[in-house]
């Protein structure tokens, strides 16, 4: 399993009826364990035999899914980790047991004159993880619990959300606990499909699995946004092993000569927003293209040039656009070690979507060899051709299909003292230029 996908997801309250794990994601495992532990088990008035095969109890009958490594956690013995006492509230949880490392952060209730009467003094919104998750990863989690509460207990003071929330769950829990005992169905089940808030936390499981990044509006009032950047890029490349950290280093390298290229079409981000969203980043977005660097687009956005590096950075982090340098004549391309040259690839698919005139591996075939986009216009080509040609190049840097190439220039003099050498000319060969392969994704 991915390091940075969630094993499972854990609402636990507290209060003076005592403490309850009112809803766990997933939970299909669960009850499937219980049914075959029940189908399983021995009938007290079964008559027994010496034969001792009949004794052994064969341990596939008990072994545990790879897929669902929380089974023998019980509600109650997670109710009672989790549920922490008044001053260990506030503040980061993490507790690991096994090959399982949970993470939260305990929320306090305090008494609010119109918050409806309620018996609720804390709640845990807690995520399980893997034991060797990275700090990077867990911290990443551990903001994201800690949005939840804020969120959550911004309601509770507002309108007692939690508390309606909660009678809900509590309701499913008896409903479920006064059916026969032959019934196996799950009270967690009939919670989703009663339960507001529960249907919160299984779209933010799935979502952080699916595509790493959150988008909720909890109780229709509040928005809550969040990126894993581990997982994002990941789904980019799978060879890209980002930290956060990582990010925050090379965004100090930010130079106004600098460029941005937007992963994704400018329309459909704009549409992706919250409703809230800086204007300022609206505006960058609007007037964001490869052929400007920073400096320009501060100008035709009217955004001071330390406002757009904030901005580029926050899009960076979201695996919404990479750092590049801006599209000109001189620059040389190659294309890249990584680039699927074999027959019949997705991203030639897309690319006859996009460009049905020009297969994708012939237009890659111009850049086996470092070229200049200069050497690739022709006088012929009319000014159609040579934007297309410009959207092309574009498209296939999204998709880190070409590499950049630099030319760098070193100056090394030579290993005698600087006293002998002030008579005496510096050698021919003290100056050496050097051309070395750099990747134009400085955020990648």
């Amino acid at each position: 399993m991915d390091e940075t996908n969630p094993s499972g997801l854990f609402l636990v309250t507290s209060g003076s009826k005592g403490d309850r794990l009112l809803f766990r994601y997933p939970f299909d495992c669960e009850g499937s364990k219980e049914t075959n532990f029940k189908n399983n088990k021995r009938s007290p008035y079964a008559l027994l035999n010496d034969q001792k095969d009949d004794f052994c109890i064969p341990k596939e009958d008990y072994s545990e899914p790879a897929d669902c490594s929380l089974q023998r956690f019980d509600d109650k013995v997670l109710s009672n980790l989790f549920a922490v006492r008044p001053e260990l509230c506030g503040q980061k949880f993490e507790l690991k047991i096994e090959n399982v490392r949970f993470i939260g952060h305990p929320t306090h209730l305090p008494h609010v004159s119109n918050r409806e009467q309620s018996t609720i003094t804390m709640f845990n919104v807690i995520f399980a993880l893997r034991a060797d998750a990275s700090h990077s990863i867990v911290d990443c989690y551990h903001d994201l619990s800690h949005r939840l509460s804020v969120a959550i207990k911004h309601e509770e003071c507002r309108c007692s959300y939690l508390t309606s929330q909660v009678k809900l769950m509590q309701n499913a829990h008896d409903d479920i606990a006064s059916l026969p005992e032959d019934n196996q169905e799950s009270p967690f089940n009939l919670i989703l499909s009663r339960s507001e808030l529960a249907n919160h936390l299984k779209t933010s499981f799935e979502c952080l699995k699916d595509s790493g990044t959150v988008h909720l509006k909890i109780n229709g009032w509040i928005e809550l946004s969040f990126c894993l950047p581990n997982k994002v890029h990941r789904l980019q490349d799978e060879r890209l092993l980002v930290e956060p950290e990582c990010i925050k280093a090379c965004l100090k390298d930010l130079k106004p000569y600098h460029g941005v290229l937007l992963l994704t079409d400018a329309a459909e981000l704009l549409s992706s927003l919250p409703e809230d969203s800086n204007p300022a980043l609206i505006r960058l977005i609007s007037v964001s293209s490869p052929l400007k660097n920073l400096q320009q687009l501060a100008a035709d956005a009217d955004i001071i040039l330390p406002h757009v590096f904030q901005l580029v950075s926050h899009l960076l982090y979201w695996g919404k656009a990479t750092i590049i340098y801006p599209l000109c004549d001189s620059n040389v391309y190659v294309i890249s070690p990584y680039a699927p040259t074999y027959i019949h690839s997705s991203l030639e698919a897309k690319f006859a979507e996009r460009f049905p005139n020009v297969p994708l591996l012939v237009m890659l075939s111009q850049f086996s060899l470092p070229v200049s986009l200069s050497s690739l216009d022709s006088p012929m080509n009319s000014s159609y051709q040579q934007a297309q040609r410009v959207q092309m190049i574009i498209w296939m840097l999204q998709h880190r299909l070409l590499t950049q190439l630099h030319t760098y220039v070193y100056l090394m003099p030579p290993e005698r003292s600087s006293s002998s050498l002030r008579n005496e000319e510096f050698p021919e060969d003290s100056i050496q230029t050097r051309k070395t392969a750099g990747s134009s994704e400085m955020g990648s």
